[in-house]
């Protein structure tokens, strides 16, 4: 309670309030910090859409008191703000936004496309969502624009759309840059997030997964990299998700050996980190897929669905490397089982292979599931000239 109180009263404190909704022929749903990206891609003629973070009274009013054509607010707004803007065409940025994909049947004549923000998996997804809490609904897009085909084939299950395969929108953003292999740092690609104890990361009528449990494999992976680098004599730097307190201090509380931060300096520094080093280590989160898109070496140790299943907590396979692929239990630079050996040898191949080896590996991945690097996402630029440009 006291946690929603406090992202309330931090809502209302940088809320940003628009009087008249703007014309413009593109609409972007998205937050302040992405829209300064994708608005580099865009012509003048772009407005964007935060709520409920930046919120137009005129549109929020008629959402309330008017006709209602559905019985959430997000979307109503959403309705009517499109009503009022009248764009040609809807960019969203956020993909796991479910009713997004409600829109395009009030508005058959404009162009909706999304655009996958993280790579996807687990009890939190919207897949989970498509599966277990909405399966009579008809959802559309005109184009999805995917991480990698295997995910596009699941949207595809549920959405009636076209999806492309364009890797990491945010990470196109970021020129790829050669890094130095002989030097031997291995880096801790961070999963955590602040919570309260006691807290769910995931909670229904079937079963609850608690933030303490969620995290158990972040703990055992990072006291197996310590031991590994103690032992062969390299520097361990954890590459932070935030500058939270509370996540340096689940690292500091954990530690066998002396680490260092790499910090957040802004909201796009993680990418700096992925030009400068070359050896990681990482779980089933974006950084993870990203780094592995930009021809870094990774570690993947996907073992939280294992070490859920020690506190007696069942998920499906979502959480696994490359889902919704099917991987292999282990591989020469992955892992979905529990056991320190696999680790270090895993570890000793990602530091210690040639690059002729190296790339021989990674050229045995399903094209199906590879994540490609569309510098200055130049594919999704042809699709935009080309809807603004239609007539029909």
């Amino acid at each position: 309670m006291f946690l929603n109180l406090k992202k309330f009263f931090n809502l209302i404190k940088n809320l940003k309030i628009e009087l008249i909704p703007k014309k413009s022929n593109i609409l972007v749903v998205t937050d302040d910090i992405n829209y300064l990206l994708i608005k580099k891609l865009l012509p003048r003629d772009t407005h964007y859409i935060g709520f409920p973070e930046k919120v137009n009274l005129l549109i929020l009013i008629y959402s309330i008191l008017g006709k209602k054509l559905s019985s959430h607010l997000s979307l109503n707004y959403l309705i009517n703000y499109i009503k009022f803007s009248k764009p040609k065409l809807i960019i969203n940025l956020y993909d796991n936004y479910i009713h997004f994909y409600e829109l395009k049947k009030y508005f058959k004549d404009k162009k909706f496309i999304s655009i996958q923000n993280g790579y996807r998996g687990g009890p939190n997804d919207i897949f989970y969502s498509f599966k277990n809490k909405n399966k009579n609904k008809k959802y559309l897009a005109d184009t999805i624009f995917c991480f990698n085909e295997i995910v596009g084939k699941e949207f595809k299950k549920y959405i009636k759309c076209e999806t492309i395969n364009i890797g990491s929108f945010r990470n196109n953003f970021f020129k790829l840059k050669k890094v130095d292999n002989s030097n031997k740092v291995l880096i801790f690609i961070s999963s955590y997030a602040p919570y309260k104890k006691k807290d769910f990361f995931y909670k229904s009528k079937n079963f609850n997964i608690l933030f303490d449990d969620f995290f158990l494999s972040d703990q055992l992976i990072f006291r197996s990299c310590q031991e590994y680098c103690l032992k062969k004599n390299i520097q361990l730097l954890i590459l932070l998700r935030s500058n939270d307190y509370d996540e340096k201090n689940f690292y500091e509380k954990n530690k066998i050996i002396k680490i260092k931060f790499l910090e957040r300096k802004s909201e796009f520094s993680s990418y700096d980190y992925l030009n400068k080093y070359n050896y990681f280590v990482g779980t089933e989160n974006t950084l993870t897929y990203e780094a592995l898109a930009r021809n870094r070496r990774v570690a993947v140790f996907a073992i939280r669905k294992k070490m859920l299943s020690r506190v007696k907590k069942t998920i499906n396979n979502e959480l696994n490397f490359y889902w919704p692929g099917k991987m292999n239990q282990t591989g020469n630079y992955w892992t979905h089982n529990i056991n320190k050996k696999e680790f270090s040898k895993i570890l000793d191949f990602v530091l210690n292979s040639t690059e002729k080896e190296w790339k021989k590996e990674i050229m045995k991945l399903d094209d199906n599931y590879r994540i490609n690097f569309d510098q200055n996402n130049e594919i999704f630029n042809s699709l935009i000239e080309k809807y603004l440009h239609d007539k029909s």
